[in-house]
């Protein structure tokens, strides 16, 4: 019907020109915030807040947040959705004709005339509302946004993505997400943080450098985590691993009294920590590395030595070092329970070695169980208390050969002591009274021996009771049989097993000196002394107690060698034996002397692991000394003794005169080291002084002139002192000049060397004497130093000319016939690829005293007081 409205074409464009219109009254609403906001992503885009610090980022973005915020409230206040009947009059507004409201129009006057005229009308104005088209409005654009930012806003801003793409999303996320807590000064957090691992890894601290950051720590570290803030930071944890976490997901950290902000937190497993205030602050990842428990094993199965010992090769790994290592013994298919006996410790050099393969011998000939078919194992426990074991190995242990049968016979008894695990039994009644026939007359108390007692110590008991029971004709030594009968007493009184423990050590002696006689004593007391000594060692000890166990060690070696010359000659020569010969085995006493000051000098220098070694060559050696007598009764084998045919060797003439002349050059320097140590002493007035200068016979060791003191210091103060000490200086020099000139006098001994090479020393301690004499304690211990160093280059040459005319004559002799009594070459000559006993030569002992006396010298020169702290430990180490 061409005369009729196309009314749904003409609602289509009235919508489309509401929409038109709504996206004006949008625009008039909320361009301004919509503005703001492309003005602020052109800022961020281009990372103008980076500019900026972290609280004025936050008081911008958060001033434009609250203005944008503002005019988005006033524009929806007065935003107004455009009416359909204001889009169908802007519609209308196109035509001049104003098609739509003309058709709501009716004719004034309703003729046939008018009305066919009014339908001409309303045919060419419906005709002209199909032709409508929405307006563009662009003049009201125009007015709105005469500069087209609508248009030209997007397109920087699309512009300036492009070319910072790369950071377009890192700059938005810091942009878009301020850091408000800067406003109250939480940029200005600082956190310090690190673990502590457990003391026993011997890890040192982990510091975490940043605040982002990653650890791999032991489990069972313990993390410190230290925030200087303005308020109370939280600390939160989640767990990274398979472990859950213990305690609380987030904790709020304590004020300390510094007034930091603290937690203090043990790592039993991975976890994240998040350290917040106003938003996290800091984050650590930490990875807890569990200990496992230590391994060990036997590399070369046990075997019995040549000296009864058990010998074997082991090898230990743990994670952070071992603590301790022992040797389980049992019997062997019986339960393993282990008595304290049982378990035998194996000594390491130190602890906290991660990895470690040995050798070892023990001793255990006085174990209950030797002679026996035993389980051996070792044990391996490390500083967290975890235990390795090792497989299960059948050894028969080695016993001690007891040859005379008064000896197997109390070696016997003690084992059925030893060996009995029964505990005694409770007796109510420990004494049994007897009623005289009389009445009122006194009790008799009668003791029963052996109440309670087990069966192995009855056994005992009874075979004791046996041995002694008639001794005459049957014990030539007296000690023995009193011996046995003290143990038999100690069995009979004994009620509980504490008391009859002493049995043990009373049997074994017994049992020696039915076996050997007196050297058993002296032999006991050298084991003692040496085990003694070698714990010492090992165990650091001081070093005035080192020094009191040598002095021992040294009585005991010298007593047991006189008790096995004393049991030579009351044994009477030997078979076929010669008048008076040292075997060919034997060596001479100055041998042993020396290795003994030798070993002496190793301790006093702190040379412990050394010293060790020698401890045992020596302990070695003693054990294995041969001693033989001639018909006459003379002895002819003793060590060192002036009156055996063959002398050992002493080197030429040339080489004695050196060796005197070195032995001075020593005891010159030894006492120069001595006034050095009483000079630092007295400087920095620690009141100690040398007790062995003390007692030098008359050499400057009392204070002032003829043992009074004379004070030379302003008010006498402290004068006597050092005047004591210059005298002792002045004698030294005395010495020295003496020395040099009967040097001279001889020619230098055949070393070369002459007075003019003790001129610096002359000159040193000519000045260490002015300098003492007029109170100046730095000035002289600074020319101490130099008289020491130059004594010190001094024998450094008269050892070397020495040791080198003895390589020379050795070489022309050849090889030496004569053998120790280990069967190593006599004389120095050595072809055992350095398992021999190794006595450090002069030199080396010098160079061990001259690196002990720099410490010393550094000690006094030191300023800083953790470098003064740690030159101090090594001189009370060694």
């Amino acid at each position: 019907m061409a005369g009729e409205l196309n009314t749904s074409r003409v609602n289509a464009r009235i919508k489309r020109t509401k929409a038109r219109l709504n996206r004006l009254a949008l625009f008039d609403a909320f361009w301004l915030p919509v503005a703001l906001i492309g003005v602020v992503s052109l800022l961020i885009v281009f990372g103008v807040f980076s500019w900026v610090t972290s609280a004025s980022q936050a008081l911008i973005v958060l001033l434009f947040a609250g203005l944008i915020a503002a005019l988005f409230i006033r524009g929806v206040s007065t935003y107004r959705t455009p009416t359909f009947e204001e889009a169908e009059r802007a519609l209308d507004a196109t035509s001049p004709e104003r098609p739509l409201s003309a058709l709501k129009d009716y004719p004034a006057t309703r003729t046939p005339e008018a009305r066919e005229i009014w339908s001409l009308h309303r045919n060419q104005l419906m005709h002209e509302a199909g032709s409508l088209v929405p307006p563009r409005l662009v003049g009201a654009w125009k007015t709105r946004d005469p500069l087209a930012l609508r248009f030209i806003l997007p397109l920087l801003i699309a512009v300036a993505a492009f070319t910072q793409v790369d950071h377009i999303k890192s700059r938005f996320i810091n942009g878009l997400t301020p850091d408000v807590g800067a406003l109250f000064g939480a940029d200005q957090l600082v956190v310090s943080a690190w673990v502590t691992p457990p003391d026993y890894t011997g890890e040192a601290p982990v510091f975490f450098t940043g605040v982002d950051d990653t650890a791999r720590v032991p489990t069972g570290s313990v993390l410190t985590l230290r925030v200087q803030a303005p308020s109370v930071p939280t600390l939160v944890r989640r767990a990274t691993g398979d472990v859950s976490l213990e305690g609380p997901r987030r904790i709020r950290m304590q004020k300390a009294a510094d007034g930091q902000f603290e937690v203090v937190l043990p790592l039993e497993a991975s976890q994240s920590l998040s350290v917040r205030l106003w938003g996290e602050r800091a984050r650590y990842e930490v990875d807890t590395a569990p200990d496992g428990p230590p391994t060990i094993r036997f590399v070369a199965e046990p075997m019995p030595s040549a000296e009864d010992r058990l010998e074997f090769i082991w090898a230990a790994e743990d994670d952070y070092g071992l603590e301790q290592v022992a040797l389980l013994i049992s019997p062997e298919g019986e339960e393993q329970t282990f008595r304290e006996s049982d378990i035998v410790r194996i000594d390491l050099d130190r602890t906290g070695i991660t990895e470690i393969s040995d050798q070892e011998k023990l001793d255990l000939t006085r174990h209950r169980w030797a002679g026996s078919a035993v389980t051996l194992r070792l044990r391996a426990t490390d500083a967290f208390g975890q235990e390795g074991l090792s497989d299960p190995v059948a050894f028969t242990l080695p016993e001690k050969l007891f040859l005379q049968p008064l000896a197997r016979a109390t070696q016997e008894a003690r084992l059925a002591v030893l060996r009995e695990d029964d505990d005694y039994t409770p007796i109510d009644a420990p004494t049994a009274l007897r009623q005289s026939d009389v009445l009122d007359a006194p009790v008799e108390v009668v003791r029963e021996g052996f109440l309670g007692a087990p069966q192995g110590v009855e056994r005992a008991g009874l075979l004791l009771d046996s041995l002694t029971f008639s001794p005459e004709g049957y014990f030539e030594d007296l000690t023995v049989y009193l011996g046995l009968r003290r143990a038999y007493s100690m069995l009979e009184a004994g009620r509980t097993a504490p008391d009859i423990e002493p049995v043990d050590d009373l049997l074994w002696a017994v049992a020696l000196r039915a076996e050997h006689g007196s050297v058993a004593d002296a032999a006991r007391a050298l084991e003692a002394a040496r085990r003694a000594l070698e714990r010492a060692l090992r165990d650091g000890a001081s070093e005035e107690e080192i020094r009191r166990l040598m002095q021992a060690f040294r009585d005991a070696a010298e007593n047991y060698i006189a008790a096995r010359m004393a049991e030579a000659l009351a044994n009477g020569p030997q078979e076929g034996g010669g008048m008076g010969q040292m075997p060919d085995n034997m060596v001479g006493g100055q041998d042993l002397e020396d290795m003994l000051s030798a070993l002496e000098d190793l301790t006093e220098t702190g040379a412990n692991d050394a010293a060790r070694q020698l401890l045992s060559d020596v302990s070695n050696l003693l054990n294995n000394l041969e001693f033989q007598t001639g018909q006459g009764g003379g002895s002819g084998g003793m060590p060192g003794d002036p009156n055996a045919e063959e002398q050992e060797d002493q080197g030429t003439e040339e080489e004695q005169a050196l060796q005197g002349a070195l032995d001075r050059l020593s005891e010159l320097l030894e006492e120069q080291r001595r006034l050095n140590d009483d000079t630092l002493q007295e400087r920095f007035g620690t009141g100690e002084r040398d007790p062995f200068a003390e007692q030098q016979g008359g050499e400057g060791s009392q204070p002032g002139a003829g043992g009074q003191e004379t004070p030379s210091g302003p008010g006498g103060e402290s004068g006597g002192d050092v005047l004591s000490l210059a005298e002792r200086q002045a004698e030294l020099l005395d010495d020295l000049e003496a020395f040099s000139e009967s040097l001279e006098r001889d020619g230098g001994n055949g070393s070369g060397l002459t007075a003019e090479e003790f001129e610096q020393a002359r000159r040193a301690l000519s000045l260490a004497q002015r300098s003492l004499e007029r109170d100046d304690l730095g000035g002289a211990q600074a020319a101490q130093d130099q008289a020491t160093q130059a004594l010190r280059g001094a024998a450094g040459e008269l050892a070397g000319e020495l040791d080198e005319r003895r390589r020379a004559r050795r070489g022309q002799d050849g090889e030496p016939s004569q053998t120790d009594p280990l069967g190593r070459p006599a004389g120095g000559q050595r072809d055992d690829g350095g398992e021999a006993v190794d006595v450090p030569d002069e030199g080396e002992r010098q160079r061990a005293r001259d690196i002990l006396d720099d410490v010393r010298r550094r000690l006094d020169e030191a300023t800083d007081p953790e470098e003064r702290e740690y030159l101090q430990r090594l001189l009370d180490r060694f």
